[in-house]
């Protein structure tokens, strides 16, 4: 089954994030449509090249730590941004929490006020680990109406889940103050080719 995230033709559409696992992976597909104008932004571009079976591809070196100006412009001249920068990975939640904290929450914050800035449409990629410890519950999970529930403070692999449902509010917010046109997405378990961060045992895109 294809998922379609866009339905328009002919958008320029900015990738923030576009070469990690996910990113990787939209990107492409976006691509293959020859629908769109595109400009995949990342630190490096390792899985886009495997992505894309070392066929050209419009990436731009940002760091949206950094890069404060050309983030705007590039989110100036979009139609629509897709933000997929993040740091995922568990073990960081434990030896790092500080650093998954400022590209999660502060980091992608930029892009969000960018976009509210700018009135760009923005696609965010958040978290299934927002809803935090939802076993055991009686009640039905509902996407909109379940509590999000975080273990204590003490136990730093909530870190992650907070730092995202935290900007997932503030984007909601900027929906409701600024008119901010935004959809969440929070996927539950992506699995498939370029998952793996050792490149050297990847296969490639199907």
């Amino acid at each position: 089954m294809e998922i379609r995230f866009v339905e328009e033709q002919n958008l320029k559409i900015a990738l923030f994030g576009a070469s990690g696992f996910v990113g990787s992976h939209i990107a492409n597909r976006l691509a293959s449509s020859g629908e769109h104008e595109l400009i995949l932004c990342d630190l490096e571009d390792a899985k886009l090249r495997l992505s894309f079976e070392n066929q050209p591809f419009p990436f731009e070196r940002v760091d949206i730590s950094k890069d404060t100006e050309r983030l705007n412009d590039i989110v100036s001249e979009a139609d629509l941004v897709f933000d997929l920068a993040a740091f995922v990975h568990p073990a960081m939640f434990l030896q790092n929490p500080l650093a998954v904290v400022q590209l999660n929450l502060f980091d992608c914050l930029a892009v969000v006020n960018s976009c509210v800035q700018h009135k760009t449409r923005l696609i965010h990629f958040s978290t299934s680990e927002v809803y935090g410890k939802t076993g055991g519950r009686n009640a039905p999970f509902k996407e909109d109406e379940t509590d999000l529930i975080l273990g204590p403070v003490k136990n730093q692999r909530w870190i992650y889940s907070c730092a995202k449902q935290l900007l997932d509010r503030i984007i909601f917010a900027n929906g409701v103050e600024h008119g901010l046109n935004y959809s969440l997405i929070r996927p539950f378990k992506f699995v498939g080719p370029l998952m793996d961060r050792d490149l050297s045992i990847t296969r490639g895109f199907p």
